[in-house]
């Protein structure tokens, strides 16, 4: 007896495993948004104006260690400069370095198991990353709000893609047979670019899709690079 070991995507099984991954996807890029909301919210207490965040990975265990904090102009914390940044700061425990540990330990949480450049650019010294802050207006919906329901392991998603050379590429998206906005990325390098070009669109395309969808996005811009149509 012969026992076929890959699924074939238009079996219900394969299309079941393909709507609960997508749930699972949607869930960890909710929970990795509310995770740097609460980030937020530990380092606005003592520094109201941080935009962002720089971080030392150690790549032998992963552990992080919070390096800096970034205003609009200024840097509001250094870590190792005594006295001059939080000098009458206090948590309930007081002992600034509760507050430092609990960044720490909630960014880690939030990379899990996979590596920092998926989720934060590259800082300037080695090992070192950026973690942009959520603007200060975005905050936790109320806790009388219910939580959205999870989509059904049967939802039927269908992707009608129209490539015109001359004006684009739209797509439009139907969850169940209804309509809904798709946010669409293409990469694409046969027009020509020079290579600094071709990253500064894998940037712009990524800073505003989701964790997952924006590792996506600059996985297949950084596989185009070798193409004969960027330049360096």
């Amino acid at each position: 007896m012969t026992v076929k070991l890959t699924r074939a995507l238009p079996e219900p099984l394969s299309q079941r495993f393909v709507a609960v991954e997508s749930v699972f996807s949607a869930a960890e890029d909710y929970l990795f948004e509310l995770y740097l909301l609460d980030v937020a919210r530990l380092v606005r207490d003592p520094f109201p104006e941080a935009t962002a965040l720089v971080i030392d990975v150690d790549t032998s265990d992963m552990s992080l260690a919070l390096d800096i904090v970034e205003g609009d102009e200024e840097l509001l914390f250094v870590a190792g400069v005594p006295g001059a940044y939080l000098p009458d700061y206090r948590t309930e425990e007081d002992n600034r370095s509760v507050l430092l540990t609990a960044v720490e330990s909630t960014l880690e949480t939030v990379l899990g198991d996979r590596y920092p450049q998926e989720l934060w650019q590259p800082a300037e010294r080695p090992d070192s990353y950026r973690v942009p802050l959520p603007p200060r207006d975005v905050g936790q919906p109320p806790l009388t709000t219910p939580p959205s329901p999870l989509p059904r392991s049967n939802l039927r998603v269908e992707v009608v893609i129209d490539r015109d050379p001359d004006n684009g590429t739209e797509a439009a998206v139907f969850l169940d047979g209804e309509p809904h906005v798709a946010e669409v990325t293409v990469v694409d390098p046969g027009r020509g670019y020079e290579l600094a070009e071709w990253r500064e669109n894998a940037d712009y395309n990524a800073q505003d899709a989701s964790p997952a969808a924006a590792a996506l996005i600059r996985k297949w811009f950084a596989d185009a690079e070798p193409s004969q149509f960027i330049t360096a």
